[in-house]
C-alpha cells in the first residue's frame, strides 16, 4: 500500500465514522451509553486526542527515535483514556467539534508531507497509523452503529405504513461527504440512460456501484457484476454510502442489513419513474434503503397490487424511505419532477437506492 492508497483507506475510515453519527442531533450526541459511559460526543474527543498523539510522535518515528510508552509515562494506556476523558470532560460540544476538524487536516497534511520510504513495508510509521486512524476509526464506527441499531433513537421517524420508515432528513449532515463519493463512482462508471425491455428510452439517468449493478435492455431486467458498457466491475462501493446504509436500516428497526448493490438515479425536472415492485433481487427478507438529494421529489408508495392507490410522500434533500417485511414489494414510483435548483446539486435529484441483491 502506497501513500496515496493509504491517506485514501484513512478517508475512507474517516467519512464512515461521521456518517455513523450524521443526523444525531446536540443532544443525542451528548447522551452517554454509547460505549460504556461515553457519548458520540466523547468518542469524538477520544478520536481527536489519539490522532494528536500521532501528530506527536509520528515525526519521532519518522526521525529513528522511539517514542515513550504509555505504561511509564501514564501507568497504561487505560490511565492515559481516563486522564484525557477528564481533561475534557467539560468542553463544549462546539469546540469539540472544531478541533476534530482542526487535528484531523493537520495530520493529513503529516502524511502528505512524510517521505516515501515510511510507507514500503510494514514500518514502525505506517503500525502507528493504522492504530491511531483507520484502525481506530473502525473501532468507534462499529460501536455507534451498534448504539443506534438498538433502536433507541427513532426520533424523526415516521411511520408511512407497517414495515416503512420515513427518516426525515437522516442523510443531510453528510450530503457534501455522499456527493464527493458520487463523484467518485460516475468518474468510473458515468450516468446513463438505460433502455426497457419495450425498447423504450427511460428519463432517469442511471449507473451503480457495489458488487452488482442492476441494468436494463432490450434483453431484460436483471443485476450484473460488470458495467456493460466498460466490460468492467462497477465501481466499489464508498464507505460512506455503505454507512449510510446500514444505519439508516438499523433507525428503521431493520438491523444487520447489509448492501451489495447500489442504484444511483439522476433526475432532471420533468423525469419520473412508473410504479414497480422491486423483485429483481435473490433476498426478500432484506430492505431497501433509498436516499435522496438534491432538489425535492414526491415519492408514491403503494400497495402490494398495482391498482392500489398509493400515498404520496413529500421528500427533500437527506430524507432517507426504508422499507421491509410486510412492506417489502409494495409498489412504487416518483412522480414527475417539479421545475427547482439545490445548493449542492443544482437542477437534479440524486436517487441512491440500496440492496441485497444476490
Amino acid at each position: 500500500m502506497n501513500k496515496r492508497q493509504l491517506l485514501t483507506r484513512i478517508d475512507q475510515a474517516w467519512q464512515a465514522l461521521q456518517q455513523s453519527y450524521a443526523g444525531l442531533s446536540d443532544p443525542e450526541l451528548m447522551e452517554p451509553g454509547v460505549t460504556a459511559a461515553w457519548s458520540v460526543r466523547d468518542i469524538i474527543a477520544h478520536v481527536t486526542w489519539w490522532e494528536e498523539e500521532a501528530l506527536t510522535y509520528l515525526p519521532v518515528v519518522m526521525a529513528g527515535g522511539t517514542p515513550p510508552r504509555y505504561s511509564v509515562t501514564h501507568g497504561g494506556i487505560d490511565a492515559f483514556n481516563a486522564g484525557m476523558t477528564e481533561q475534557r470532560v467539560h468542553s463544549p460540544l462546539a469546540e469539540v467539534l472544531r478541533q476534530r476538524d482542526d487535528v484531523h487536516r493537520r495530520l493529513v497534511a503529516l502524511i502528505e508531507s512524510a517521505p516515501d520510504e515510511h510507507f514500503v513495508g510494514e514500518t514502525r510509521f505506517r503500525r502507528r497509523l493504522r492504530l491511531e486512524t483507520y484502525g481506530h476509526y473502525a473501532k468507534h464506527t462499529q460501536a455507534i452503529r451498534r448504539w443506534r441499531e438498538q433502536g433507541v433513537h427513532r426520533a424523526g421517524a415516521e411511520q408511512l405504513t407497517e414495515g416503512a420508515i420515513l427518516l426525515r432528513g437522516f442523510a443531510a449532515p453528510g450530503g457534501m461527504v455522499l456527493l464527493g463519493g458520487l463523484r467518485e463512482v460516475v468518474t468510473r462508471a458515468p450516468f446513463r440512460h438505460m433502455v426497457t425491455p419495450g425498447g423504450f428510452r427511460m428519463s432517469v439517468a442511471m449507473t451503480n456501484c457495489g458488487a452488482l449493478g442492476w441494468v436494463t435492455d432490450r434483453t431484460g431486467y436483471r443485476y450484473d457484476p460488470l458495467d456493460p458498457e466498460t466490460g468492467e466491475p462497477w465501481p466499489p462501493m464508498p464507505e460512506s454510502f455503505f454507512g449510510l446504509a446500514l444505519d439508516a436500516a438499523g433507525q428503521a428497526g431493520f438491523g444487520g442489513f447489509v448492501p451489495d448493490a447500489c442504484l444511483i438515479n439522476r433526475y432532471e425536472p420533468g423525469a419520473k419513474l412508473s410504479l414497480h415492485q422491486d423483485k429483481d433481487e435473490a433476498d426478500f427478507g432484506a430492505p431497501i434503503v433509498s436516499v435522496s438529494l438534491g432538489i425535492p421529489a414526491v415519492f408514491l408508495f403503494g400497495g402490494l397490487n398495482r391498482t392500489d392507490k398509493p400515498i404520496r410522500v413529500a421528500l427533500t434533500h437527506g430524507d432517507v424511505v426504508v422499507w421491509g417485511g410486510p412492506a417489502r414489494l409494495r409498489y412504487h414510483g416518483v412522480m414527475p419532477l417539479k421545475e427547482a435548483e439545490h445548493d449542492l446539486v443544482g437542477r437534479y435529484r440524486i436517487n441512491l437506492t440500496f440492496r441485497k441483491a444476490g
